[in-house]
């Protein structure tokens, strides 16, 4: 019955993106505790902001040579279709970017990983004052992961996966004002995981 159907175009989230240098505290999720780190901004492209751990005891490294084919491949190719497929991103904190933290400190939790406290703390599981008010996604560095998952092709591919939770949190949580994602962890893995195809 949806054939012939035509999805409605959206308009990207369009905003003014924090300048490169500018730092802030950012909580990062560490087991089943938030670490404030101090971050700063290494880059910033198009579609996304370039956020890097400088704690003095668990520093982040980038290559600048990574940073740009990272941004490059995810604003040409990662982002646009997951919009043209799955929809476009929430925009909550208004600078138009999806903000990509790299800390060492997540390899004690994942590769890379979308925390839904960061859009609404108001849903279940999440405390006051527990999120970074904002579209994020957590990345560990490529120094600090084992091979082969190291490679920025494989790190792009967990990064397209985490994208499409942060995209299918936005369209059917904060589109519907509900306080919890009311799909099964199989139904949201399972979507994530074409995504990522």
């Amino acid at each position: 019955m949806w054939k012939g159907k035509n999805v409605p175009a959206e308009e990207a989230p369009k905003g003014t993106a924090p300048a490169v240098g500018t730092t802030r505290t950012l909580k990062v999720p560490v087991g089943s505790r938030l670490e404030p780190v101090p971050a700063e901004v290494v880059a910033v492209s198009d579609t996304a902001v370039v956020w890097l751990d400088k704690s003095p005891a668990n520093p982040g490294a980038l290559d600048p040579a990574f940073v740009t084919e990272f941004l490059a491949d995810f604003d040409k190719n990662v982002l646009p279709r997951t919009r043209t497929i799955f929809g476009t991103e929430s925009d909550t904190d208004g600078d138009g970017r999806v903000g990509l933290v790299f800390s060492p400190l997540t390899r004690d939790s994942a590769v890379a990983f979308f925390r839904q406290c960061d859009l609404l703390e108001g849903v279940t599981g999440c405390g006051a004052d527990s999120g970074n008010k904002g579209e994020f996604l957590y990345l560990t560095p490529p120094a600090n992961i084992a091979p082969p998952y190291n490679t920025p092709a494989a790190i792009k591919e967990i990064l397209a996966h985490e994208l499409g939770h942060l995209v299918h949190f936005g369209r059917k949580v904060l589109k519907n004002k509900l306080t919890e994602w009311p799909d099964s962890s199989y139904m949201i893995e399972n979507f994530k995981g074409f995504t990522q195809n």
